[in-house]
Order: structure tokens, then sequence, then C-alpha cells
């Protein structure tokens, strides 16, 4: 079955937070395995950022709105949630 590679290089290029699938659990496994690689080059990601050598020359190599927040939700997938704070 060619189904479950295919499945695995789709969550690797989107890189959603979460998945719901529904099926007899064939592709689970590829599914679960592109979840844990993603979780894993975003915590390098977000290493490389913190130490400060995460660019191309003298240019950023990441989005910040890519780690820290996009329209619509203000965060990124996988990122904690923000602080609340009172009005």
């Amino acid at each position: 079955e060619n189904l479950g590679p295919l499945l695995y290089s789709y969550v690797r290029f989107t890189k959603p937070a979460r998945v719901l699938e529904v099926g007899a659990g064939y592709t689970s496994m590829f599914i679960l395995q592109a979840l844990r690689d993603n979780a894993a080059e975003l915590d390098a990601y977000r290493e490389l950022r913190g130490a400060g050598i995460c660019k191309c020359g003298d240019v950023p190599w990441s989005v910040d709105d890519f780690f820290v927040g996009g329209k619509s939700e203000g965060r990124y997938r996988g990122d904690p949630l923000p602080e609340k704070t009172s009005p």
C-alpha cells in the first residue's frame, strides 16, 4: 500500500499539530512518526533560534509568525498557550 508513505509526507509538509484519522489504523504508524519527526524538527529550530544562530548570513532563517503566532490563532502549532493577562 502506498497510502502510508504518502500520508507521512503530507503530514511532514503541512506540519499540523493534531490529526484525526478515521479508518482501520494501517496508516496510524506513518502519521504518528511524521508528528514525532515534526516535533523534533520544530524543537531543533527553537533551539537554534534561542541560540541566535538560525540565520542565513545576516537574514533570519525562520519566520517569527511560524513559531510564536500567526494571524488566526495567535500562536503556532505545538507552542504553549500564552499567559492570559488581566484587562
